[in-house]
């Protein structure tokens, strides 16, 4: 599977690389809004993993214009019932709260990747 994960933290988008490429996947990162686009306009994807906010803009400003058919998971420290509830109404299919445990991330991607 071929993930693009946004994340403005260096350390969190490298630990996540590695621990994503360790269970087979292909993960491209991005630390911007502007670089995400970027990479969804040279990439199919099957798979956006997005911080909500970022340097530029935020995750939702991505997943407004991110191809349609794109499985995405909302990740965010803002934790609240409402914060959640924003991210899915704005177009994730799924949240994830930080900090996120390895194993709740694979979870999460495995759980949009199969509503297809």
């Amino acid at each position: 599977m071929t993930i693009l994960f946004v994340e403005d933290n260096a350390n969190t988008a490298r630990a996540a690389k590695v621990m994503l490429e360790l269970h087979g996947h292909a993960v491209d990162t991005a630390g911007s809004v502007a670089d995400a686009l970027a990479h969804l306009a040279a990439e199919p994807y099957d798979v956006l993993v997005s911080d909500i906010l970022l340097p530029d803009g935020t995750g939702y400003d991505i997943i407004s214009r991110a191809p349609k058919k794109l499985h995405s998971v909302a990740l965010t420290g803002f934790i609240t019932d409402s914060d959640r509830e924003e991210a899915l109404s704005k177009g994730f299919s799924a949240f994830l709260p930080k900090p996120f445990r390895t194993e709740d991330l694979i979870a999460a991607i495995e759980m949009v990747n199969e509503k297809s």
